[in-house]
């Protein structure tokens, strides 16, 4: 629950276009804790939305790249329901970077 809590208050802070700051701050502790419970829903959703908090605030394309690609590992394992939604998330993600 309050790894759910931690990735959804940093997505909310990504919505209002604060990626550098506390949203890619929240979102790694959100990674940190999904790993640390083995709660593949969290972890893998941070992942997603920490190369969205690196591609809203210009970092290195080389490093959004690698977090896209460890996501997207990650994101194979899912399924129903969520390998539908991350499979989506991180197609709009890599067109962006592509861009």
């Amino acid at each position: 629950m309050f790894g759910r809590m931690t990735n959804t208050l940093a997505w909310l802070r990504q919505e209002y276009g604060d990626f550098a700051g506390r949203a890619r701050a929240e979102t790694a502790r959100a990674a940190t804790i999904g790993h640390r419970i083995k709660n593949g829903n969290v972890e893998i959703s941070a992942l997603i939305d920490l190369g969205f908090n690196d591609l809203g605030a210009e970092r290195a394309p080389a490093r959004r790249r690698a977090l896209r690609g460890d996501a997207r590992a990650r994101a194979a394992e899912a399924f129903g329901a969520h390998r539908w939604r991350w499979s989506i998330h991180l197609a709009f993600g890599l067109t962006h970077c592509a861009a």
